[in-house]
């Protein structure tokens, strides 16, 4: 069976796209992915098919993956949705034999980085653009919720993490390879940010909450690995603005910033650290986005935290496997200073049973697993269909 992935993104960012691909291979069907080519020098396999400019306008990177999929003849086209996603079957139905649209997000967010005052209107648009599919698959309840009723089925195939990346025998190698290049020690605790920096998500308020925790545990790190689609660490806006909040709150010491990681790269930073901290503000659209780092701390075995929303509430129960703070900042500090304190070794035996309560909430959404039994017998019932 071959499938083809399209999406004006690089490959390697994506947890999702990287594991489907690479897993799907691995299973022996024959997975491609059309995307954007962000690094010149970056030498990826022939199956990975990358339109040569980054800066792509969409129209144009449809009109290329259009080409892409007449060229391959693959049997189902699985397109992440994007916007203008929706022309593509129309460019290209005869060239596969079946088309499936992936819904994995909430659009909350304008091209200026704002959130969107338009959210009904966005939500009916991403609803006529899936309907050009033959199958439709939503990421949460949520977004299932948003796609009904509608003229084609539409299935929950839920958000993963990789328990083999995240659990390897080399954890211990990987804590001190990342511990020696940040320049920290490997008895401080670390606190893990992985995930989109944007001005909607409000950083500056987990910042200004790590301050407040510092004062009870003044040798902690908070760890912001993440960065701009469009800017390097040294150029990116957003993490000046935050580098000038730690100055003057005096936390720059004890706040690093990492830019964008690849994928391939964030079990060593969940081995590097301690505690996972997933953080999307109250009463945003945010508070209904999937929390995807919050399934790989607790895959990873590391103590996950995060503030009262409902995407949070779902996945984790306070003081079970896992820590829920409030959305203020002196309620984020007090989260992370319940957080902080587990990692003490009178609580020991707490946090660990914690955490094993963490795996077990999750044993699920291994990607494997998914790919198994939830994603390959869904490829298999649509190649059955005339």
């Amino acid at each position: 069976m071959r499938i083809l992935f399209p999406y004006p993104r690089e490959f390697g960012y994506f947890p999702d796209l990287y594991e489907y691909v690479t897993l799907l291979r691995a299973r022996g069907l024959d997975a491609f992915y059309v995307g954007i080519q962000q690094d010149q020098a970056l030498d990826l396999p022939s199956y990975i098919i990358r339109h040569p400019d980054k800066d792509v306008q969409r129209q144009e990177f449809v009109r290329f993956a259009a080409e892409q999929i007449a060229a391959i003849q693959p049997d189902i086209v699985h397109t992440f949705h994007f916007r203008g996603c929706g022309a593509l079957p129309l460019l290209a139905r005869r060239s596969a034999k079946k088309w499936l649209v992936d819904v994995r997000t909430i659009h909350v967010e304008t091209r200026d980085l704002k959130i969107s005052s338009d959210f009904w209107l966005r939500d009916r648009l991403t609803w006529l653009e899936t309907q050009t599919y033959d199958y439709i698959l939503a990421l949460t309840n949520t977004i299932h919720k948003k796609l009904r009723p509608s003229i084609r089925p539409v299935e929950i195939v839920p958000l993963g993490a990789s328990f083999t990346k995240l659990n390897s025998t080399a954890r211990s190698c990987l804590r001190a390879k990342l511990r020696n290049e940040l320049a920290v020690s490997l008895d401080d605790p670390v606190i893990l940010y992985a995930g989109s920096l944007s001005p909607t998500r409000h950083l500056d308020r987990i910042i200004s909450g790590f301050a407040g925790a510092l004062d009870s545990f003044p040798m902690a790190k908070l760890l912001i690995v993440g960065g701009s689609l469009k800017h390097g660490l040294a150029t990116d806006p957003l993490i000046a603005s935050l580098l000038d909040l730690t100055r003057r709150l005096g936390i720059s010491r004890s706040v690093l910033f990492t830019g964008r990681v690849p994928y391939s790269d964030m079990p060593m930073y969940m081995a590097g650290s301690d505690i996972g901290i997933s953080y999307m503000p109250l009463g945003t659209p945010h508070q209904y986005q999937p929390p995807t780092k919050l399934i790989e701390y607790m895959m990873a075995g590391i103590v996950a935290a995060g503030n009262r929303i409902p995407a949070n509430e779902g996945i984790i129960e306070d003081n079970l496997s896992g820590i829920i703070f409030g959305d203020l900042e002196a309620e984020i500090a007090e989260g992370m200073r319940r957080a902080l304190t587990l990692l003490s070794p009178e609580y020991q035996d707490l946090r660990l049973n914690l955490t094993a309560n963490a795996r077990n909430a999750v044993r699920d959404r291994d990607w494997q697993r998914i790919v198994d039994e939830r994603l390959i017998p869904i490829y298999e019932k649509l190649s059955k269909e005339r």
